[in-house]
């Protein structure tokens, strides 16, 4: 029953974004490693028929989303693999400085290879810390998947929020060991406490405006009121808008709503092919009634068949096709 009920949440999980299968290598590990070979081929067997069956069902497109991408460029950047890191290492600094302190414990009491055995054993064998050993197991495979996919262009350090819980618990469940061994006072205290410290230090930046983003809404009220002037326009369709804000659906009525994926400015350039030649492509066409842009070319496009019309909303110039 309780694997069921694990496939049952792990499969809700996979099908709301397919790269969440850290829980599902994490338990699928841990019964392999116990040799329980009943309750691993269930939980195969489940997984797999599930996942089939979503795929059989699924669209042609859907198909593709999964298999490639949806065709887009999948590129690996080393900056921002580091950039990735580096964010989510000051956001976690408590859980690695306390990760630290423990193993510097450990080390201090003579114990750091009772403590090893201890993780390994509760993996492998039946005994009072099996849920040490699935933190343990968990950490290792979700490190193992998020931080190569962090490198992608367009990934941010929210990649590691999963990572970050199988960390957490296994911070947890070794504290537990460490306070067995007396040196919690101290070797752990003082880590996690600098930890704790720079953590809020790095907020008060945030707070005080040195560096992150204290608020969006100053975007939101300068979008707002570009949207609203376009409305009153009541612009020819289809209309094109150059900003990933303006053209949500929710923002500016149109018949077809073109919104431009984070993906667009890499897979264009890569030879990705496009359909109409991507954007560019449909405005040398002529395809759009109306383009709204900050400047006055998009895309590669030199807008020969539009005009500029002499009023426009905010920092955005609205251009018209020729002879409508």
């Amino acid at each position: 029953m309780s694997i069921c009920l694990f496939w049952l949440f792990a499969y809700l999980a996979w099908g709301f974004k397919q790269i969440f299968v850290f829980s599902t290598g994490t338990v699928g590990l841990f019964l392999l490693l116990r040799r329980d070979w009943k309750m691993l081929g269930v939980l195969i067997v489940l997984s797999v028929l599930a996942w089939g069956a979503t795929l059989a069902f699924g669209t042609s497109q859907y198909v593709k989303n999964i298999a490639t991408f949806g065709g887009v460029t999948v590129s690996l950047s080393w900056p921002q693999l580091f950039r990735n890191l580096g964010n989510a290492g000051i956001k976690f600094l408590p859980l690695l400085l306390g990760l630290a302190g423990v193993a510097a414990a450990m080390v201090r009491s003579n114990r750091l290879r009772d403590f090893v055995g201890n993780a390994v054993s509760s993996i492998t064998t039946k005994t009072p810390d099996t849920h040490f050993g699935l933190a343990l197991l968990g950490s290792i495979v979700t490190s193992v998947l998020v931080i190569p996919a962090s490198a992608k262009l367009g990934a941010a350090e929210n990649y590691y929020f999963l990572f970050s819980f199988f960390l957490s618990l296994l911070f947890l469940f070794a504290l537990a060991k460490v306070a067995e061994t007396g040196a919690w006072p101290t070797t752990v205290s003082l880590p996690l406490s600098i930890g704790w410290l720079l953590h809020g230090l790095a907020i008060c930046l945030v707070l005080g405006g040195v560096t992150g983003v204290l608020s969006t809404r100053p975007q939101h009220v300068s979008m707002s009121s570009v949207s609203k002037c376009l409305i009153e326009k009541n612009l020819p369709d289809p209309v094109f808008i150059a900003s990933p804000y303006l053209s949500l659906p929710w923002m500016v009525p149109a018949e077809q709503h073109f919104v431009v994926q984070t993906n667009y400015r890499w897979d264009k350039p890569g030879g990705v092919e496009m359909e109409g030649g991507g954007i560019g492509g449909l405005i040398d066409q002529g395809y759009f009634a109306t383009i709204v842009i900050p400047g006055d070319t998009f895309d590669g496009s030199d807008l020969r068949r539009y005009r500029l019309r002499d009023d426009k909303c905010g920092t955005f110039n609205i251009f018209e096709r020729m002879g409508q």
